[in-house]
């Protein structure tokens, strides 16, 4: 099993986002494998409360942002703010998100935060649980 580490820090910010009754989607950046910031990325789908879509320009300036401070793009995430919602990555979240990465989903109607790894291609809908480390 892989396993990342998050800060105390980063772990917090993200449950606060994810509070909200919208998804929220973050960028995870750091070095190796130790999560050690997190941009929040607005979500500009038409039904905020089931879908997430990236705010493009925002993710750029992050980008941008994680760059000018040296660090690497560990991960990307968002939340699932229903409690309806299973604690495992959805179909539209195969769909939509990057494949070959971690990818962090929050659960904030159950103080939780978990981690997937999405496989290399659609059809393989390879995933697999990351621990997350707290530091």
């Amino acid at each position: 099993m892989t396993t990342l580490e998050i800060s105390r820090k980063c772990y917090d910010q993200i449950l606060a986002w994810s509070l909200s009754y919208a998804e929220i989607g973050f960028i995870c950046a750091g070095r190796e494998r130790k999560i050690t910031h997190v941009f929040r990325v607005p979500n500009v789908a038409d039904d905020t409360r089931n879908r997430y879509k990236w705010d493009q320009r925002i993710k750029r300036d992050a980008m941008r942002e994680i760059e000018a401070l040296g660090l690497k793009v560990i991960a990307e995430g968002h939340s699932h703010p229903s409690p309806r919602h299973e604690e495992r990555p959805s179909q539209a979240d195969l769909e939509y998100f990057s494949l070959g990465r971690p990818h962090i989903i929050a659960f904030p109607c159950r103080e939780n935060i978990r981690g997937w790894f999405l496989g290399g291609n659609i059809r393989q809908t390879l995933r697999y649980a990351i621990s997350l480390v707290v530091t």
